[in-house]
């Protein structure tokens, strides 16, 4: 069976939601965003939900998100920067595999991967994201801590990696388009 759908998955600030809209635009395929269906299931904004009910509970949810639409076709998935992760009872992050299954099932999953410097410049002054780590560090530091852990898993889940720094959307969605031939 063919890989319809196609994942994008990869950090904050890779530039995900930016290619996602272009790459549903220029294919003339559906676009879903699984953290606003995740913010729709629950009721509460993505910083609100992880407050009240933590980190683990956020990525239940996730994981139901990524079965629903392991069901959907011809579609372009824009996935939160953890999906490759679970988080256990002890707050410690380990690899995804059911998720990350889900999406092989029905989809190319495509990493957009970035240099750690240029995702900080990209992510430095936004606002309403929760904290990825406890505790008062630099989102440089945070950011540079959940790549370090999160990039094998990025690496181990893709079918393909593109490069996003240094760029244009339009030259990343291009790559894309000619490379998903391949698969």
């Amino acid at each position: 069976m063919p890989k319809e759908n196609i994942v994008l998955i990869g950090g904050r600030g890779t530039g995900k939601s930016t290619i996602a809209c272009l790459l549903a635009d220029c294919l003339s395929r559906d676009l879903f965003v699984m953290d606003e269906l995740i913010v729709q299931k629950a009721g509460l904004p993505i910083p609100e939900l992880v407050a009240s009910h933590g980190w683990q509970y956020f990525r239940e949810l996730e994981a139901q998100v990524a079965g629903d639409l392991s069901q959907v076709n011809n579609a372009v998935i824009d996935c939160g920067g953890g999906v490759v992760c679970e988080q256990d009872q002890a707050g410690q992050q380990t690899y995804s595999e059911r998720k990350v299954d889900l999406f092989k099932t029905s989809g190319l999953i495509v990493w957009l991967d970035c240099d750690l410097a240029e995702q900080v410049r990209r992510v430095e002054n936004q606002t309403g994201r929760p904290a990825l780590t406890v505790g008062s560090i630099s989102a440089s530091e945070e950011l540079e801590g959940v790549m370090r852990l999160r990039r094998p898993w990025y690496e181990r889940a893709a079918d393909l990696v593109v490069k996003t720094d240094n760029r244009s959307p339009q030259q990343v969605v291009e790559e894309i388009v000619r490379k998903m031939g391949d698969f």
